[in-house]
């Protein structure tokens, strides 16, 4: 597509995964390997990840939908792995007769290294680079491009989807975006989850995994974080997200109080916007202003959910409000945060019909 070999965007190869016929509609799943950037900064050389390229047998939307999938602490726990509730979410979507794509994100997947967890800077690169590796993935298969996408996600999908958008507003991108659906998303971490886990006004189970993965996650991308976890705490949490242990491993790994893995100065330090630690989160939690766009922007969420308080999605209807977007709140009711992604992705199929509808017209 005119990019030099081994830039961001370039595709690496196109392997064919199971076929599907759930639901009464064949679906037939790929595994994209391509080029996206490094958490070592612009400079470094451009890594190879996986993505999901799922094709329904009929395909009755001219708009291909990018899916951003929730959080996973284990390297299989991916859009790329048949069985994931990642792999089923996208399914659901391309059911609805599109074509759909899913980054398994930078460092999870065929990627090595750590996840960057909730970095927005390498969602967005994740997600972007993958759209322009996919117009030479159908052209491989015979497929023709769509000239325009839908981007839908769910949890850290959510985050990352404006961040997706934030960044197709900015960059090269090989489709016009049509509608963007976030789905329960932690979109201020710094106003709003952070402060909700050191008070424990958030889920418990989530607390110490959360906050150890967060520092780890700055830590990683280079921020100097040096002291803020206990002695010795900062080796045993760097070994439990490797890829290799799965959410519950790490949960019963961790203490349930999350005090107990920092110092005394690095518990104040997660609440510190002035610090090292705060800066990044307060850079990371920015992914709904400073943007704008000509499409609908739809925030799904429940009342009831714990893990992405809805304060989040308000905060971002007024940050997209206040930029000019036209921005849709609805509430899905007094739904726990994963029963509200099911009942999110079955309200974004029904948005992305509309949207079909609209378009085709009488």
């Amino acid at each position: 597509m005119g990019r030099d070999i081994g830039e961001p965007g370039d595709l690496v190869s196109v392997e064919p995964l199971e076929r599907d016929g759930g639901g009464g509609v064949g679906l037939t799943a790929y595994r994209l390997i391509y080029r996206t950037s490094s958490i070592q900064g612009p400079e470094a050389e451009p890594v190879e990840v996986s993505g999901l390229l799922l094709v329904p047998d009929e395909i009755a939307s001219d708009a291909v939908t990018s899916y951003q999938h929730s959080s996973a602490v284990s390297r299989e726990d991916v859009p790329t792995v048949a069985g994931t509730p990642h792999r089923e979410a996208a399914q659901q979507l391309a059911r609805s007769g599109r074509v759909v794509v899913a980054a398994d994100y930078l460092g999870l997947g065929a990627s090595e290294g750590l996840h960057p967890w909730l970095d927005a800077d390498t969602e967005a690169s994740a997600a972007a680079d993958l759209l322009l590796a996919l117009p030479d993935a159908l052209a491989e298969l015979d497929l023709a491009a769509p000239t325009k996408v839908d981007l839908v996600g769910f949890s850290q999908g959510a985050h990352a989807t404006m961040a997706l958008a934030r960044r197709l507003g900015s960059g090269p991108s090989a489709f016009d975006v049509r509608s963007i659906i976030g789905i329960g998303g932690p979109y201020r971490l710094d106003a709003v989850d952070v402060p909700a886990l050191v008070s424990g006004e958030s889920d418990p189970m989530v607390r110490s995994l959360a906050l150890a993965r967060l520092v780890d996650t700055a830590a990683a991308l280079g921020h100097d974080t040096a002291g803020m976890f206990a002695s010795g705490v900062a080796e045993e949490v760097r070994d439990l997200f490797d890829g290799t242990h799965t959410d519950v491993e790490v949960v019963t790994s961790l203490p349930e109080d999350p005090r107990g893995l920092f110092s005394d100065e690095g518990w104040a330090a997660l609440l510190d916007p002035e610090g090292v630690f705060g800066r990044w989160l307060a850079a990371t939690s920015t992914v709904c202003g400073g943007w704008t766009a000509e499409v609908p922007v739809t925030l799904l969420h429940a009342r009831g959910d714990t893990s992405a308080l809805p304060a989040n999605s308000e905060l971002c209807r007024d940050q997209l409000s206040a930029s000019g977007v036209t921005v849709t709140l609805e509430d899905l009711g007094d739904l726990e945060h994963i029963p509200s992604g099911e009942a999110g992705t079955f309200r974004a199929i029904e948005i992305l019909r509309q949207a079909d509808g609209a378009v085709s017209g009488p």
